[in-house]
């Protein structure tokens, strides 16, 4: 039987993000590899100021929304699963998809 962090890693998030698609973004636009779900970005070293710009970028373009900075705190960029939590909710914005 599997760990649950593991079972929960590799099924899709609640919201309908998978953890392992925001994972391979990670690995095929910015570089890096995520541990878990949990990691924290930013304690980790993994995300700065400029891979937080190129992280936005990356979203916008793959999940076609639209992540505007001066809206967003940093938390909802500290892991993965902050990120999937932030993309159900501008998906579930009535203007998430405008703009782009």
């Amino acid at each position: 039987m599997q760990s649950p962090d593991i079972s929960m890693e590799q099924k899709t998030h609640e919201n309908g993000t998978s953890i392992e698609s925001l994972r391979d973004l990670c690995r095929e636009r910015l570089s890096f590899e995520v541990d878990s779900r949990d990691t924290d970005l930013f304690e980790t070293g993994l995300l700065d100021s400029m891979t937080l710009v190129q992280l936005i970028m990356a979203l916008e373009d793959r999940y076609r929304i639209k992540l505007p900075m001066q809206e967003l705190g940093i938390e909802s960029f500290r892991s993965l699963g902050a990120i999937a939590d932030l993309l159900a909710l501008r998906r579930a914005a009535p203007s998430a998809g405008s703009g782009l």
